[in-house]
């Protein structure tokens, strides 16, 4: 059974109360990619933008639905130094 557009983008998980309370939760839904995935690449690897994310875990590369999803996770678990920036003079 296809869903359409607008129910693709609601995630499949209605009874996780927060980003983060979920490790089995499908945030990507056209890659199936799993909440637990998108905070381990995020965490470990020192992602930071939604396009680091979508080369390393691939979840986004599809329809964009989960876009605001994974910036959800971003604003969470991101680190929130900078190292790569350099400092105003």
């Amino acid at each position: 059974m296809e869903l359409n557009q607008a129910e693709d983008c609601t995630g499949s998980c209605r009874t996780c109360p927060a980003v983060g309370s979920c490790p089995d939760r499908v945030v990507c839904r056209c890659l199936q990619v799993t909440e637990q995935t998108l905070i381990s690449a995020i965490v470990e690897l020192g992602l930071r933008t939604v396009k680091e994310v979508r080369r390393a875990t691939e979840a986004g590369t599809g329809c964009n639905c989960c876009h605001r999803e994974v910036n959800a996770y971003l604003a969470v678990y991101a680190s929130s130094s900078s190292p790569n920036m350099c400092s105003a003079k």
